[in-house]
This record gives C-alpha cells, sequence and structure tokens, in this order.
C-alpha cells in the first residue's frame, strides 16, 4: 500500500513539474515551461557545460566516466568525481530550483553511473530532429513519397543551425556538430 500512495504522489509531482524544451541547435537555450532560462539563473558556468555535453552524448544512457574525461580530463580521479558531483547538484538545482527532497531531480538522473535526461519532461532538439530523419528514411525506403517529404522537411525546419555553434573549441561538440551538419 505504501508503494502504490507513493507512486500516486511521483505521479502527481511529475505532472506539477514544467516541461523543459532544451535548444541546441542555433545555438543554447533552456525552456523551462514558457519562460527561456536567463544566464543569471545558472549556477557557474559548469552545470551549463555539463548539460551540453550530455546532450552530445546522447541524451539518455551517457556514460559518467566519459563526461567526467571530457569536462576535468586533466583532474585527478577523486578531484573529478568531486567536481562530477557538484556539477550534477548545480545542473539539477539550475533546471528545477524547488527540487522536491522526496524524488529527487525531475529532469537529470544518474543511475548505476549513467546519466540521462528525462524524456517524459524534456524535449531536446536534436533528439526530434534525428526522429524527424529517422522517419523520412523509413518512408522513403516504404516508397511514401508524400509522407518522405513532408518528414524531411520538417527536420529543415528544426535544424536552425550548427549544434552548440558557441562551444566551437570542444572536441565533444564538434564531432555532434560534424555528424548532425553531415545528416
Amino acid at each position: 500500500v505504501k508503494e502504490k500512495v507513493l507512486e500516486i504522489a511521483r505521479k502527481i509531482h511529475r505532472s506539477r513539474v514544467p516541461r523543459l524544451f532544451i535548444e541546441t541547435l542555433g545555438g543554447f537555450r533552456v525552456i523551462r515551461g514558457d519562460t527561456v532560462m536567463r544566464e543569471d539563473g545558472w549556477d557557474r558556468i559548469q552545470p551549463k557545460q555539463l548539460l551540453k555535453a550530455i546532450v552530445s552524448y546522447g541524451t539518455k544512457n551517457v556514460p559518467k566516466e566519459a563526461l567526467v574525461d571530457q569536462l576535468w580530463p586533466a583532474a585527478r580521479p577523486k578531484a573529478a568525481e568531486s567536481n562530477f558531483k557538484t556539477t550534477l547538484q548545480r545542473l539539477r538545482k539550475s533546471l528545477e530550483p524547488k527540487i522536491d527532497k522526496d524524488f529527487s531531480s525531475s529532469y537529470i538522473h544518474l543511475k548505476d553511473n549513467v546519466v540521462s535526461i528525462d524524456a517524459e519532461l524534456c524535449q531536446v532538439d536534436v533528439d526530434r530532429f534525428l526522429l524527424l530523419l529517422r522517419n523520412g528514411e523509413k518512408k522513403e525506403k516504404a516508397g511514401e513519397v508524400k509522407e518522405t517529404l513532408l518528414a524531411y522537411n520538417d527536420a529543415i525546419e528544426m535544424y536552425k543551425g550548427d549544434f552548440l555553434p558557441e562551444e566551437f573549441h570542444i572536441p565533444w561538440a564538434d564531432g555532434k556538430r560534424e555528424e548532425l551538419r553531415g545528416r
């Protein structure tokens, strides 16, 4: 009974959390509900960098070690681990200033050393862009010309510019940028 009550409470809590839209194509910005996050809403620069790195690695099941290696390459292992934990907490707090202590972060999950962005509460433009391309490819293989054109046109509309153009000197962003540009 207690587990059922907790599950119902979790569902109620999640229904009240504003949705996030994370834009990376043509520039980075996060929209919480209907409000664009301002620069002063971020607890330092590192949490924003961590979010960008998570998105560049695919938004779900991102190995924590990959993020640590990219963001703190010169740090000793204990220091890098501490930096990651602190930065993850700051990212969660930046995205969700009033985190419910009973449910933890609604948007960013860490389980078994992998990081994921909650797909139900967060929409990421890159994920949507890639889904539209896959749909277009599937329709093209099926010979559905009109549906193919619609899917590809929607993908073109979604692509507002290069992936994280402000991060032109960071290898993990460069790789994703080239991949998306090629698509």
